[in-house]
């Protein structure tokens, strides 16, 4: 998407220019201070934690963690997200008089030859092969449901591609354990089936409950999910356990469960102790959530296949 400084076919005055270039600056200032007060609610927040993570898998196209935050605090029921002109490369129409959300957007700089900048709907994407990052700007995008399909347009298919069956998962999620080198293993227990996924050569890290009713269901794959988001974040970290961990490895697993469409359990906001900002640009909130986003997804990518 590219933008012209133009007024009804003409060129802006630089009066006109001054204008506007305050009129951005004033609404990224707007879209700082939201996004900076949306992250200092995220600490503290489990409800918004929660709505972060839905965010997370609905939109598990969009890479950017704050950019995610905006859209939980400003749509927290959006199901796709697209720009004015992206919904109507789609075949759809913004209606009239809709509001949109803000986000950062990149801005490439462009190819020799080309006159304008280009506008990209993700604050991590450092450059494409339209040309190098120039910088950050805010950018406007709207619900699906604040839109009309255009007449004889072919109309985007929004199923998820990463949803699979429970017995999928089931048999997805013993697969990646085993890469692990877990065993998951049924065997009785005092009074309900029990099931041990442990460590060869160890004697039971964990001990999960089946249920009895359905001893390969959902509920055991969620929470063999944990076990293995858990495994993954005990990799990512050097092998060091701590109570944070283990609350993001459970994030991470219910993003992973939204995403493949099991049920989701717990989803704890990281106990994240007390410590220093060294950069305030990447408070220990972002990094406990960005880590969760990734390594959520890639479980969903990874158990469907989509990796």
């Amino acid at each position: 998407m590219s933008t012209t400084l133009t007024r009804r076919g003409r060129s802006c005055t630089p009066e006109e220019k001054e204008k506007f270039a305050e009129q951005r600056a004033e609404t990224r200032a707007r879209v700082n201070q939201l996004a900076d007060t949306a992250m200092t609610a995220l600490a503290t927040s489990a409800q918004l934690w929660k709505t972060f993570l839905r965010a997370a898998a609905v939109h598990h196209q969009r890479p950017g963690t704050v950019n995610l935050l905006l859209l939980a605090v400003q749509a927290p029921e959006a199901e796709a997200v697209n720009s004015f002109q992206g919904w109507r490369a789609q075949g759809r129409q913004v209606r009239r008089g809709e509001k949109g959300h803000k986000i950062y957007t990149t801005v490439i700089k462009p190819r020799q030859g080309e006159a304008e900048p280009q506008h990209n709907d993700s604050e991590d994407q450092a450059a494409d092969e339209r040309g190098a990052l120039a910088g950050f700007s805010v950018g406007t995008v709207f619900d699906i449901a604040q839109t009309d399909p255009i007449q004889g347009k072919d109309q985007p298919d929004l199923t998820s591609p990463y949803r699979i069956s429970a017995d999928q998962a089931a048999a997805a999620v013993r697969a990646q354990l085993a890469r692990h080198g877990f065993r998951v293993e049924e065997r009785p227990g005092a009074g309900a089936a029990h099931m041990d996924a442990r460590e060869d050569g160890d004697d039971g890290m964990w001990i999960l409950p089946l249920d009895p009713a359905d001893a390969t269901g959902p509920a055991t794959t969620r929470e063999l999910l944990g076990v293995l988001a858990h495994c993954e974040f005990l990799a990512a970290n050097g092998g060091t356990d701590s109570r944070t961990l283990a609350d993001e490895a459970e994030s991470a697993a219910h993003l992973a469960a939204l995403m493949l469409g099991l049920p989701t359990g717990p989803a704890p906001l990281p106990d994240i102790p007390e410590m220093s900002l060294d950069d305030p640009n990447n408070p220990p909130i972002k990094q406990a959530a960005t880590a969760v986003v990734t390594i959520g997804r890639r479980i969903a990518a990874d158990l469907s296949g989509r990796r």
